[in-house]
């Protein structure tokens, strides 16, 4: 029943990677490393036009939404699955209805057709949310590990979603060493360019300058990568 809720515009092949990246936009205040002074998460531009106040209301809002959210799996968990599916139903038209999860190992020869037949829009999903990733970690080891665990996970669940099975060049040269490590470079470079330069521009931005500018973290934080 779960992956049947995922099904209306929420394929299980992306939302693990949606929750990551939420997770990471709450966490995020707290990677900065020790030695540098910094004004502001750069992960986060939305923190120079908000005040800290709504900054942490939204913050409460996200871990509020989580812990119905998993409230809410362990009440469909105590029901049968028929039950659930006749639930999800009336959440939205589009669920609780048979859906045709697609398999991308139908044909796995090296051909152009099959490779170009291969790239979707789950292509850009990855090299975007690996870009965001990238981004908040700042640690190239780091995130090409996290890319390779989750494709590892994919293959875990390969028996029991048709959506994961991909052929061996999709997984390694689209993924992992395609549109992941991509995004994963990128994101680093575009992190620490970030991290570099964002107190000199705000600094230099009128906005430094409203009641709303965040508060200053300097060396003396406990917090480090």
């Amino acid at each position: 029943f779960f992956f049947d809720a995922m099904s209306h515009g929420w394929l299980a092949h992306s939302t693990h990677r949606r929750l990551t990246i939420c997770s990471m936009w709450q966490r995020g205040p707290h990677l900065q490393p020790q030695r540098v002074p910094v004004d502001i998460p750069v992960f986060c531009p939305m923190r120079l036009l908000v005040s800290k106040r709504i900054f942490q209301g939204l913050t409460h809002a996200l871990n509020g939404l989580f812990a119905l959210y998993v409230a809410f799996l362990v009440a469909a968990l105590s029901v049968s699955p028929q039950t659930a599916r006749e639930f999800l139903g009336h959440v939205s038209d589009g669920l609780g209805k048979p859906f045709r999860e697609l398999g991308y190992d139908g044909d796995c020869s090296l051909s152009a057709v099959a490779i170009m037949g291969a790239v979707d829009i789950y292509c850009l999903i990855h090299f975007g949310v690996w870009v965001a990733v990238a981004m908040v970690l700042r640690r190239m080891r780091a995130v090409v590990l996290l890319g390779v665990f989750y494709e590892a996970l994919e293959y875990a669940f390969r028996p029991l979603l048709p959506n994961f099975r991909e052929c061996w060049w999709d997984t390694w040269v689209l993924d992992v060493f395609g549109c992941n490590l991509i995004g994963q470079a990128l994101g680093c470079a575009l992190g620490w360019w970030l991290y570099n330069q964002h107190e000199q521009q705000l600094k230099a931005h009128p906005l430094g300058f409203l009641p709303s500018r965040l508060p200053f973290v300097g060396p003396t934080s406990t917090s480090t990568i």
